[in-house]
């Protein structure tokens, strides 16, 4: 079991390691506005709002849910970072659609605004991502072991594909069990 949930404090899991390029990433393109994507109790957007206004990055939320329900968890946290007028709330049912709502939102805007869809799963999380199989394989040769199966639960899929990825990049080999959490596995195959 590697201990992903201990790596900082407030924000924690593999998110960690994407924000550790994204950020980087947006900060050198002079991003001022970001979209976040996600559901109203997603750690992801939590996380990101709290690192978007660390760094002078205005967090615009596009949250799947509905305020007239009470705002509990993450999504009260997020709500003590953003302003009520930076939030676009989404039915479900409309939710497919999130991301053209998103792209028009940020087409009306004055300055450039760059658009995080659930899970920040862009290319520019990907150098932060593959630090996940790097440091199994350090973890490894720390204890003198070879796991050759591993596990990890997957949302977006994002790090289990940067998993995989970085295994067979580095010609290790090891079975990786995917538990896909949110979507099917004809979505994840196709994003890997």
């Amino acid at each position: 079991v590697k201990r992903e949930d201990e790596l900082s404090f407030g924000i924690s899991g593999s998110k960690i390691r994407k924000y550790r390029s994204l950020i980087p990433w947006l900060l050198q393109k002079g991003v001022k506005e970001a979209v976040i994507i996600g559901s109203a109790c997603s750690n992801n957007v939590l996380g990101l709002c709290q690192l978007m206004i660390e760094n002078q990055v205005r967090p615009t939320l596009f949250l799947r849910g509905d305020p007239s329900y009470s705002i509990k968890g993450n999504a009260l946290l997020s709500s003590l970072f953003v302003p009520a007028s930076s939030i676009v709330w989404i039915a479900k049912q409309e939710w497919r659609t999130v991301e053209d709502k998103a792209v028009e939102y940020a087409s009306k805007q004055p300055h450039a605004v760059y658009i995080l869809p659930e899970g920040a799963s862009v290319a520019a999380s990907l150098p932060g991502a593959l630090t996940l199989p790097i440091d199994i394989i350090e973890n490894e040769n720390e204890n003198g072991v070879s796991y050759d199966h591993l596990f990890i639960e997957a949302g977006t899929g994002f790090m289990a594909c940067a998993l995989i990825l970085g295994l067979n990049w580095l010609k290790r080999p090891s079975t990786v069990h995917v538990l896909l959490l949110a979507d099917d596995e004809k979505l994840f195959l196709q994003r890997l």
